[in-house]
């Protein structure tokens, strides 16, 4: 997964400079990576130093649960669930430094043994759907109803929602 190896040689000065910005961007990524699992450590650590402990004023709450998330929430600059992803990538960091993943967010798909399209573009494609398909329909939904119900603007109408009908049913067939 690293990208930091040359793939082509050039000589063209544009190409050399925007080569070494890729270049430093993939490194700070995978720099990214190895201090969550840094700071995961120290997380890990802790959490397992307070599992033995009462956390609660007076000391007399329950044993080990959740005094991680108290302590979390008293003394961090960052959400208790942000504190459990930089756990789980330390918890995994061998197989993560095999792979010097540029993001943390592959690194977790990664975890979790993502077959999938990649993070974040099922959500893309939704917001794509949603925009160009749904959105429009509404407008003309709402449209038809102001015009004329005569029968040129019905005809084309229809010849329209016939062909999205015929569109979306082949979608539906490939999907299956």
């Amino acid at each position: 997964m690293n990208q930091l190896t040359v793939k082509k040689q050039t000589t063209d000065p544009e190409a050399i400079r925007a080569n070494t910005i890729h270049n430093f961007v993939i490194q700070r990524g995978w720099e990214m990576v190895k201090a969550a699992i840094t700071c995961g450590e120290i997380l890990f650590k802790k959490k397992e130093e307070l599992k033995d402990k009462r956390y609660e004023k007076g000391g007399r709450g329950k044993r080990g649960y959740g005094n991680f998330g108290k302590w979390a929430e008293a003394n961090l600059d960052f959400t208790w669930q942000t504190a459990c992803t930089y756990m789980k990538l330390y918890e995994h960091q061998a197989r993560i430094y095999d792979m010097e993943f540029n993001s943390i967010r592959a690194a977790l798909a990664f975890i979790r043994g993502d077959d999938r399209i990649t993070p974040g573009l099922i959500s893309g494609d939704e917001k794509i759907l949603r925009r160009n398909i749904v959105s429009p329909i509404k407008v003309v939904k709402a449209r038809l109803k102001k015009l004329p119900k005569d029968p040129i603007h019905y005809d084309t109408v229809m010849r329209i929602i016939e062909e999205l009908e015929v569109a979306v049913n082949e979608l539906i067939d490939e999907l299956r």
